[in-house]
Parts: structure tokens; C-alpha cells; sequence
């Protein structure tokens, strides 16, 4: 068990050193894939806020909305 471990650690550091530049790019593809996921919650919590809000509040009250529970 223990010499399967040790071949698999220095076959994965050896591919790492070899190929270099995909690692590099792999892991920029799960940075921006996470920055990706964080921004669209992001806008998905604000424009749920922005919906959520009382708009007769935020416009002065001028007009005054009304919305129906089902």
C-alpha cells in the first residue's frame, strides 16, 4: 500500500515538473471559474435586495407599490 502512495506522490510531482505550464493553466481556470461563481452571487444577492426593497421609501414616495401574497 504504502510503495502504491509513494509512486503516485512522485509520478504527480514529476508531472508537475514536467508539465508546468498546464498546471499553471489549470489552475487559472479554477480561479476564474471560483471568481466566476463568487460574482454571480454577488449580483444575484443585490438584484434579490433591490427587488426585496420598499420602493416607496427609496423613491421619496411618490409611488407606492403593493404586492399580493399568494
Amino acid at each position: 500500500m504504502m510503495k502504491r502512495l509513494l509512486f503516485y506522490f512522485r509520478h504527480s510531482l514529476n508531472d508537475l515538473r514536467i508539465n508546468g505550464r498546464r498546471t499553471f493553466f489549470a489552475l487559472l481556470c479554477i480561479a476564474a471559474g471560483v471568481a466566476v461563481i463568487v460574482s454571480l452571487q454577488t449580483i444575484g444577492a443585490m438584484v434579490s435586495t433591490t427587488l426585496t426593497t420598499n420602493l416607496y421609501d427609496t423613491n421619496g414616495g411618490d409611488i407606492k407599490i403593493q404586492a399580493k401574497a399568494f
